[in-house]
């Protein structure tokens, strides 16, 4: 993602529009950040809103994220949000194949002659032995 502020202006409402929201305490991990820097940089491109968000206090945080995401640091912030876009793809790719191993596993056993009919389970239901220690 990069801040394209011809773009930005574009599709702003006639007067800037400024929202800080506070995240101090909220535990915070470096891929909350990544998605608060995401959230940062589509706010501004798609709806002309400058998000300032003050993650201070988190100590999972580095110093140059809480700076990026506060509006200090767009080289950072860019980096962060392009890490958060990596990261979903990769999960939208993971519940893509699980979703194709699933049908193929669905497949594999409507193909299958196997069915609960063919075993008699009694045979191997110990409590069915003639072993009396079970009853």
């Amino acid at each position: 993602i990069v801040l394209d502020k011809e773009k930005s202006n574009q599709n702003s409402v006639s007067r800037p529009f400024r929202c800080n929201l506070g995240m101090r305490r909220c535990f915070l991990d470096q891929g909350a950040g990544d998605a608060l820097a995401a959230m940062v940089i589509h706010a501004k491109m798609n709806f002309g809103i400058e998000l300032v968000i003050d993650v201070g206090l988190n100590h999972v945080l580095e110093d140059d994220m809480v700076r990026a995401v506060a509006g200090s640091d767009e080289y950072t912030l860019e980096d962060m949000a392009d890490r958060h876009l990596e990261a979903l793809e990769a999960i939208r790719i993971a519940k893509d194949r699980a979703a194709h191993a699933a049908a193929a596993a669905a497949a594999r056993n409507e193909r299958s002659n196997w069915s609960d009919s063919d075993y008699d389970f009694r045979d191997y239901d110990i409590r069915n032995s003639d072993n009396d220690q079970y009853d």
